[in-house]
């Protein structure tokens, strides 16, 4: 996708100014990647998450993760866009 203007989501960034990407940890091995603040098209970042991560996106209210480590990734495709 485009410049952020163009996007139909912007993901907020935390009160500290960076961006909410998480890797969270279940049970002993099982790594997911996780984005919370967005808002807009949940839908339509979910899709570009899953083209970026290889993975399939779980989405929730208002963030979305998927299997794996996938930190770097996605930082740098958000920076990318401009958020």
């Amino acid at each position: 996708l485009g410049p952020s203007e163009d996007l139909p989501f912007v993901v907020e960034r935390t009160k500290s100014g960076n961006l909410p990407v998480y890797m969270r940890i279940w049970g002993t091995e099982q790594e997911r990647t996780r984005v919370q603040k967005i808002r807009g098209d949940l839908q339509a970042f979910a899709n570009e998450f899953e083209t970026v991560t290889g993975k399939i996106a779980k989405r929730h209210m208002a963030h979305v993760e998927c299997a794996g480590d996938h930190l770097d990734r996605v930082r740098i495709w958000l920076w990318a866009l401009g958020m």
